[in-house]
């Protein structure tokens, strides 16, 4: 079996010596705590959206802090400046904190709320 165009991950198997097919990993949004979630939706605009992309990109970055990347827009469902509002939103409500830098992308870090 040779690798293909298609969708599929294929990984060659030395002792087949031949490619298979692998399992798909499912990527998932961790576990957001309550409060948290209930702070969120009281929000404005897009903030819950974003959020929810936020605590996805944590889950794949396995860290609270991590740089913002066009995937969080894309999950999100929104354009780059409601983005940058939510994330406005976000930070003064306590639910993030954001370190930005001129010409870089901000990196944002999700804060525990009580």
């Amino acid at each position: 079996m040779q690798p293909s165009q298609s969708d599929e991950k294929l990984v060659f198997d030395l002792s087949l010596n031949q490619f298979k097919p692998t399992a798909r990993v499912q990527r998932y949004v961790r576990t957001i705590p309550y409060q948290w979630l209930r702070s969120c939706n009281a929000l404005p605009g897009k903030a819950t959206q974003v959020a929810l992309g936020l605590w996805f990109l944590a889950g794949v970055k396995k860290s609270f802090q991590f740089r913002l990347t066009a995937e969080a827009a894309e999950l999100a469902g929104c354009c780059r400046s409601a983005l940058y509002k939510a994330l406005n939103t976000l930070e003064k409500a306590g639910l993030i904190s954001v370190e930005r830098a001129a010409g870089s992308r901000p990196i944002v870090r999700i804060l525990m709320v009580e």
